[in-house]
């Protein structure tokens, strides 16, 4: 049985994974939470355990650049990856998350967390 903490969220976000820098595979973020992810990617060399970077393209008119995050990988599966954020890439990774839903739920997760409004200004997005 599954125990999350915080609710999932769809989102359709494009994303580069990275290992030791080099950027090894492509993918799309289906679904988020503040905690993590689930990429899907035709990638297999993904690890239960593993630390690997994701770089985060929100999309036109949805925050413009690209984020970069720190993941661990927690599940492997043949679609992808389910993934939790570092301790430090939480807040960056929820704003651009934010970012890439429309506008009144964006609202929503910005009045519900003042933590991430306060650590990323969410007019950059």
């Amino acid at each position: 049985m599954e125990h999350r903490h915080h609710q999932r969220m769809p989102v359709d976000i494009r994303a580069f994974i990275y290992r030791r820098g080099l950027p090894v595979a492509t993918g799309r973020i289906r679904n988020a939470s503040r905690r993590g992810f689930f990429i899907e990617t035709d990638y297999g060399e993904l690890q239960a355990h593993q630390r690997v970077q994701c770089e985060l393209y929100p999309g036109e008119g949805q925050g413009g650049g690209s984020r970069r995050v720190l993941v661990c990988v927690v599940r492997c599966s043949p679609r992808g990856a389910g993934v939790e954020l570092d301790e430090d890439d939480g807040p960056l990774a929820t704003a651009v998350i934010a970012c890439a839903r429309p506008s009144r739920e964006a609202e929503d997760v910005r009045s519900n967390d003042g933590a991430i409004a306060s650590a990323v200004r969410m007019n950059d997005c």
